[in-house]
């Protein structure tokens, strides 16, 4: 009735009979020698599967000190016009999330990085490019933190409401019961819950920001500078040591740092 978001392969060695120098026949079971036992052990183990070696990221050059953002700014801006509109109609349902009450207080903190992940651009000029991979990952980090303070903000008094809405659905549901609950203490409880889920709500809606922000640094990865992306890439695997909590933004976060490794290690 009512449910909370909560935004996952035997190798056998036969024995060989003999026969003996009589007319009568007798089978003697050979015994393995010491060679076939331990072929007989190491077939019966499982094989392992080597793990694929990450490419080996090159040193910088002389090239890459001289390179420009012309690629980038020429063909890779026009792909990043559409994203920035997704993050913006993202940003709005953020905003339409009412903080009331018992979560008054998380209701600047939201307006402030909401702010900062709106205004955000990577830049159109060589100057401003040159700062983009440190600007995205510091916001990327800032607000990854304020969605994960959110998303446990109220956990405690929303996990009593909503035991307490469930205790209720299930005595509803008892012909049997005597207790009487009135449809004002419902009716309280609900709002209540709906008041006390707002924070996590944001917080989902802040990674998925930061998941429409990471699209953006594929962008930046795809036609920047080198040394740009020698940037992200570092900045960026600081930023995955710890999980995001909305899976959409992990694999995002994942599929920019595999293609930016990737790119570092073919020969610029």
């Amino acid at each position: 009735m009512r449910v909370l978001i909560v935004l996952s392969t035997a190798l056998a060695i036969a024995a060989c009979g003999k026969k003996g120098p009589t007319a009568e026949r007798v089978t003697v079971a050979a015994e393995p020698d010491a060679t076939e036992a331990a072929v007989e052990e190491v077939a019966s183990e499982p094989e392992e599967v080597a793990a694929p070696e990450e490419p080996k990221i090159l040193p910088p050059g002389e090239k890459e000190a001289k390179e420009t953002w012309e690629v980038f700014i020429k063909e890779g801006r026009k792909f990043v016009k559409g994203m920035s509109a997704e993050r913006i109609e993202i940003l709005n349902q953020l905003r339409s999330v009412k903080f009331e009450e018992e979560t008054e207080q998380y209701k600047a903190e939201v307006q402030a990085i909401a702010d900062k992940l709106q205004d955000f651009e990577l830049g159109d000029t060589d100057a401003v490019l040159e700062t983009a991979p440190t600007r995205l990952c510091a916001l990327v980090t800032e607000a990854k933190a304020e969605s994960e303070k959110l998303l446990v903000a109220s956990q405690d008094e929303l996990a009593k409401t909503t035991a307490e809405l469930k205790r209720i659905d299930d005595l509803l549901a008892d012909p049997t019961a005597k207790e009487k609950i009135s449809q004002k203490t419902i009716d309280k409880l609900e709002a209540s819950q709906k008041r006390l889920s707002g924070p996590p709500l944001v917080g989902r809606y802040i990674q998925l920001v930061l998941k429409s922000l990471l699209d953006e640094a594929l962008v930046l990865v795809d036609y920047g500078a080198q040394r740009g992306r020698r940037a992200l890439h570092e900045c960026l695997t600081k930023i995955a040591e710890k999980e995001f909590e909305l899976d959409l933004a992990q694999k995002n976060l994942e599929h920019v740092i595999a293609r930016v490794t990737k790119l570092l290690a073919i020969p610029f």
